[in-house]
């Protein structure tokens, strides 16, 4: 249950949003850590998939938010086999973390590579924990995940297939808000961030 009287974490100024640089974490201290996120990587996919491998890549990004904890961004290479032969795709993974490295939520984008499908990147899973909600940190991930998109792939980020169209839903808010800000627009097949 999330507590209403929490306060906003992240949330979009009149001005638009101003993120923190993507910095790389120096490999003498991301050993730890690389495998960590690895390790949270893997229980995600056991957890929500069974039906493809993901292949970590070299380094380990992150952004720093001070007290609101950080973002950390790893890319894997997912492999799948499906009715039209196997399929290859990016992934960026984020770990949202709170000042004590407790996950806050995870999300991740995927490039597909695979001819016939639309290539992306597009936002394939995004929650939040459980006592964090309501605080900005859904629409934190997608912002976020943009920035990282246009760093590695020059592609603005777009809602994907699993968006949950309630308006209720916590993903279709968190849109909302960016395409209310001027950041995203509403398309046919969902949303996405603008240039």
């Amino acid at each position: 249950m999330t507590d209403p009287e929490k306060p906003k974490i992240f949330a979009i100024g009149e001005h638009g949003t101003q993120l923190p640089e993507i910095t790389e974490v120096m490999a003498d201290a991301s050993d730890n850590l690389d495998r960590w996120i690895i390790e949270q990587r893997e229980l995600v996919r056991k957890k929500y998939y069974s039906d493809f491998d993901v292949t970590p890549q070299p380094g380990l990004q992150e952004m720093d938010f001070g007290t609101g904890g950080k973002i950390y961004f790893k890319t894997f290479i997912r492999s799948e086999q499906t009715k039209h032969g196997p399929k290859e795709s990016h992934e960026v993974f984020c770990v949202d973390v709170n000042e004590d490295n407790q996950p806050m939520g995870f999300a991740y984008a995927v490039k597909r590579e695979a001819p016939g499908y639309y290539r992306g990147p597009l936002v394939d899973m995004s929650w939040t924990e459980p006592g964090y909600g309501r605080q900005g940190l859904g629409l934190r991930r997608l912002v976020a995940l943009n920035q990282i998109c246009h760093m590695l792939y020059s592609q603005d980020l777009e809602s994907g297939r699993f968006l949950d169209m309630r308006d209720d839903a916590s993903e279709i808010r968190a849109w909302k808000s960016l395409v209310e800000s001027g950041l995203a627009v509403k398309t046919t097949r969902g949303y996405r961030f603008v240039p």
